[in-house]
């Protein structure tokens, strides 16, 4: 057997394993009114995804996603893919852009 079959395999679909999706954001406030925020969504297929990170909720940014919200005040967020519950993210990175992972979600 192929021994990068067997490596990939076990990096994949072992038992435990989850590819977690996260964000990273970069937000640039040049006024106290005015913020410009750019980010990516990596989903854990290893797809890439340009979605809307201004506060409050958002709707069918991509396949598969019902809503994602994010709530800058209280630097947390949370998604609904179809036939999944909630999930949460906050960030990990305050560095520029910043990582938003997954977390426990407690809110």
């Amino acid at each position: 057997m192929n021994l990068l079959f067997l490596v990939l395999f076990a990096i994949f679909y072992a038992p435990g394993v989850v590819l977690a999706d996260h964000w990273d954001i970069a937000k640039d406030c040049p006024s106290p009114i005015l913020c410009l925020i750019k980010g990516n969504w990596y989903g854990n297929g290893f797809t890439v995804y340009s979605v809307n990170f201004y506060d409050g909720c958002h709707n069918n940014a991509f396949e598969h996603l019902r809503v994602h919200c994010i709530d800058w005040n209280n630097l947390r967020g949370h998604f609904y893919f179809y036939n999944q519950g909630k999930r949460c993210v906050k960030p990990t990175s305050r560095a520029v852009p910043e990582r938003w992972e997954e977390v426990a979600c407690t809110w």
